[in-house]
């Protein structure tokens, strides 16, 4: 018996005769191959072999096995034990896993996963792609992608291997591979090829057959072609009847929901609303007072014990001084894992100091040159050498003189410098130049009315580019020498008015880390409590910042104060002490919180939008006001969203630090990322990037009012589910982001309260010993007052519940048929393509059902988490409010029947209308092209 047998084989497509009475038969071993040309054809043949197309005359045998007498179910069945079907344009499911790819028609075959995964990886390793398995089919290229549908064609042992142009889109590389591959495979199978490469049909197969005007004629015949070893494979046992479990296809709908992320995260979200809020309605209908808590968190905006000073309006600071030398010598003994190094830096006016003279010169030749952009200011503000990693020219120093510099130079300034110099005009040469004889300078001060006047010498030793004049030097003291110890200036550690010549003495620090790890060991090690750290700005630094731009610098000048603000250490002792979910530290001019009137909120005015452009377009609005108005404001783009302590909670933004639990993503690591709740991350349209503006200055000037606003990035990483606009951040948020991204002074950031959350039930009595213990801070709980002046429930919140349910439901079935249609349609060539492998349209189904229930399972463990949270939280408001003692809180389960049994009939429609539409497919018909 032959493997394959045609009898009077005939097919006419749209009246022309595709097959004219064709009679052949293939034997059950050898590489054939079958040429013609394009729309002749071929692809046909190959469907009407595989039982893929029956709508023919005559009757074509596959192993004995009659297409026209079988049912499609059998017909399926039959070609995925039988048949390993490869075509040219790969049909992969792209998303998957490559080993995933290649273990479709094991799992099918009732082999188990252990072996189906064994045998998979072995077929990888024998094309060459054991290294990636664990890619997704997508990220291949065209001969790697063609490898593993040769792979996945194999991977079964099957008899018969139908191949259709598979090195058509291939280099020549890769063609061979794929050729010495099928060859070696045909020594002990049958290899149907059809291909218009008639040289490699001439190289490998043992028969060729070319396909004319419906008839097969041979044109080569080499039975005696020379054997090479044949192709061995481990042949696992085969199940009679094939059936694909769904786990087969839970990963590919996991990753089909993954690449439509927005998609999936509205369907998510409206879906899981809806469930949930009609879960929650029929909770509210048995259980009557299932709102009072939202009303009240709206009246109370703060659900912890606030901490504050117990005298709250007395000054923060005492005596402010910049820290002596000691001290910062002190500082980097006993915290050397936090400082690297220190120097200082001069505050003092002195272009008017020296405003007869102040410039720096050159000798060229003879002649006098002044060096641009260069005065006394520039060697206060000079920068250490280490500080660039520009290329220094000629050669970086390991130590300098006290006499030589290194010049920073932008390119103008270069150029002009090297033409004086009659040097190569770039800095490479003028770097050598100035090794073979370095630069004399002349730094020329002069003040007529104090008599003062002076020259310092001093030689450039090197050249690097810089964006503005700069003086480089390996000491990192070098400013003090020239100052105090050559120049002979007084200095001190505060400004005196009387003496304008003394220069104030500051000095800096250098974290071994970044900014936000210094002040977050800072604060546990207590050096908050004794010392201001203030990062460099403009004020400090002329030459290097901006007025208007938070520095990059890591420099922190180091003040030591007479402190009223609340202790670090304190803070950390009372957490410890309690075990409170979280706790948040208020900055003195970034977030207030005033307990008696129930007042919480932003300090001053700050935005959040998903459009950088947005915002700093209502910033910009916002600089320049009429001074009258108390509380300006301007109009805002709906997705540029304001808060202020000035406004009630539900109508702003709001900061909290503690999180409840979390809808979706992960809570946030560092000080720039956030989580945002619900209805924030709706109104920001779900962007997981987001840009805040801040207010850091602001000054009257006449009629108007001019505001100083500075914008950074925030990162959202995790939702919360919330009614309220409110950000949720690190504990120290409130003060770490708006000194790093905003650039507030730190004088302006002390804590002076701190909110923390914890056990409502246990607040007053923690509340009693906070105040034996801390007798200097005061301690109130803003929910107890709410709760005093409460004295109604809201009203219909049933009715506006169940509304809500009926417009949320009928907006989610209509997402998940259109999802269902949508998915359907983008993953229609998959379909087609698992129907050739020899997948039952019932497997097919299935396939495009699992994101259906995949989605419904995650909305429906959502909603239903999100409704435990709504039962737990209205059961604590009851007790708090009516004094229900020693009922303990116990879970109402109809509301979470009825929330399964409207997603399972969801799923079943959705699900039908799936089934109906696979079953309507020919997939036969589809991209047809008679090729």
């Amino acid at each position: 018996m032959k493997a394959i047998v045609t009898k009077n084989l005939t097919k006419v497509i749209d009246g022309r005769t595709i097959f004219d009475h064709v009679d052949i038969a293939f034997p059950h071993q050898g590489l054939i191959a079958i040429e013609g040309e394009s729309g002749c054809g071929k692809s046909t043949l190959l469907d009407v072999i595989a039982g893929i197309d029956t709508s023919y005359e005559g009757d074509v045998y596959a192993e004995g096995h009659c297409w026209k007498k079988s049912k499609e179910e059998e017909r399926s069945s039959f070609r995925l034990l039988t048949f390993g079907i490869i075509r040219q344009s790969y049909d992969l499911l792209e998303l998957d896993s490559v080993l995933a790819n290649v273990m479709l028609p094991l799992e099918g075959m009732g082999v188990s996963k252990r072996l189906a995964k064994r045998k998979a990886k072995e077929m990888l390793h024998y094309v060459g792609l054991e290294d990636k398995a664990r890619q997704t089919a997508d990220t291949l290229s065209g001969g790697e992608k063609q490898r593993v549908a040769l792979a996945r064609a194999l991977v079964g042992d099957p008899p018969i291997v139908l191949a259709d142009e598979p090195t058509g889109a291939l280099d020549p590389k890769n063609a061979i591979r794929i050729m010495d591959i099928l060859s070696s495979y045909a020594k002990k199978h049958l290899v149907i090829l059809v291909s218009h490469d008639h040289a490699l049909c001439e190289e490998y197969a043992m028969k060729i057959w070319r396909l004319d005007e419906g008839k097969l004629q041979i044109i080569k015949e080499n039975d005696t072609k020379e054997e090479a070893e044949s192709f061995l494979t481990f042949v696992p046992s085969k199940s009679p009847k094939v059936s694909f479990p769904l786990s087969a296809w839970i990963a590919h709908a996991f990753h089909a929901l993954q690449e439509k992320k927005a998609r999936t995260t509205l369907s998510l979200s409206i879906l899981g609303f809806a469930l949930l809020s009609l879960g929650t309605s029929f909770y509210v209908k048995r259980d009557l007072e299932g709102q009072l808590n939202d009303a009240f968190s709206s009246l109370s905006g703060v659900e912890g014990i606030v901490m504050e000073n117990a005298i709250p309006n007395e000054a923060t600071f005492g005596r402010v001084i910049a820290a002596s030398e000691g001290t910062i010598q002190s500082l980097e003994e006993r915290n050397p894992t936090l400082i690297r190094d220190h120097g200082l830096i001069y505050s003092g006016a002195f272009e008017q100091f020296f405003a007869d003279q102040n410039e720096l010169n050159y000798d060229a030749f003879g002649q006098k040159k002044v060096l641009p952009g260069f005065g006394v200011r520039s060697f206060n503000e000079y920068r250490w050498l280490e500080d660039t990693t520009n290329p220094i020219y000629p050669e970086r120093p390991e130590v300098m003189e006290e006499d030589q510099v290194i010049l920073g130079l932008p390119y103008a300034t270069m150029t002009q410098l090297a033409l004086n110099l009659q040097v190569k005009r770039d800095y490479s040469s003028l770097g050598v130049a100035l090794k073979e004889a370095p630069l004399s300078l002349f730094l020329e001060l002069a003040n007529e009315e104090y008599g003062y006047a002076d020259t310092q010498f001093l030689s450039a030793i090197g050249v690097v580019e810089d964006v503005v004049p700069t003086l480089y030097h390996t000491s990192h003291t070098w400013n003090e020498t020239l100052f105090e110890d050559h120049m002979g200036f007084p200095t001190a550690d505060e400004p005196n008015p009387s003496m304008p010549w003394l220069l104030q003495k500051t000095y800096y620090v250098l974290p071994k880390d970044d900014k936000e790890t210094f002040f977050a060991k800072a604060a546990e090690t207590g050096l908050l409590d004794d010392f201001v750290f203030e990062r460099n700005s403009y004020d400090y630094d002329h030459s290097h910042e901006s007025k208007n731009k938070a520095t990059e610098s890591l420099r922190l000048y180091v003040y030591q104060a007479d402190k009223r603000a609340l202790s670090y250490a304190d803070i950390a002792a009372i957490r410890e002490r309690y075990s409170f979910s979280s706790y948040a530290v208020l900055g003195e001019s970034s977030y207030y919180s005033f307990p008696a009137s129930l007042t919480h909120g932003f300090a001053s005015p700050f935005f959040l939008s998903d459009d950088k452009a947005a915002l700093e377009s209502v910033t910009d609005a916002c600089s320049r006001l009429p001074a009258a108005l108390p509380f300006p404001e301007v109009e805002r783009p709906p997705n540029v969203l304001m808060g202020h302590y000035r406004k009630r909670r539900q109508d702003g933004l709001t900061f909290s630090s503690d999180i409840p639990s979390l809808q979706q993503g992960e809570k946030p690591a560092r000080m720039n990322e956030i989580c945002v709740s619900s209805s924030l991350f709706e109104k920001l349209n779900h962007a997981n990037v987001l840009y805040a503006g801040g207010l850091i200055a602001s000054e009257t000037q006449g009629d108007e009012l001019l505001q100083t606003y500075r914008t950074g990035k925030l990162i959202v990483t995790g939702v919360v589910p919330e009614s309220c606009d409110v950000i949720y951040g690190l504990p120290r948020w409130c003060i770490d982001y708006w000194r790093d991204s905003f650039g507030m002074s730190s004088f302006l950031l002390e804590p002076k309260k701190v909110i923390f959350y914890g056990d409502k039930q246990k607040r007053n009595q923690v509340i009693k010993e906070l105040e034996k213990h801390y007798p200097a801070y005061r301690f109130t709980d803003p929910s107890s007052l709410a709760e005093e002046s409460i004295a109604s429930v809201l009203l219909y919140v049933n009715t506006a519940l169940e509304w809500a349910a009926i417009l949320a439901l009928g907006t989610a079935g209509f997402l998940l048929f259109v999802t269902t249609i949508l998915f359907a349609f983008e993953h229609k060539k998959q379909g087609k393509m698992l129907y050739e492998l020899g997948v039952s349209r019932a497997a097919i189904t299935d396939f495009y059902g699992a994101s259906l229930l995949l989605l419904t399972l995650l909305s429906v463990g959502g909603a239903a988490g999100s409704l435990i949270l709504v039962e737990f939280m209205v059961h604590q408001t009851i007790q708090s409010n009516f004094g229900a003692v020693g009922a303990g809180f116990s879970l109402d389960y109809f509301p979470f029947l009825l929330l399964i049994l409207a997603a399972v009939l969801s799923l079943i429609v959705a699900l039908f209308f799936v089934w109906r539409w696979v079953e309507r497919r020919n997939f036969s018909r589809e991209g047809k092209t008679n090729g």
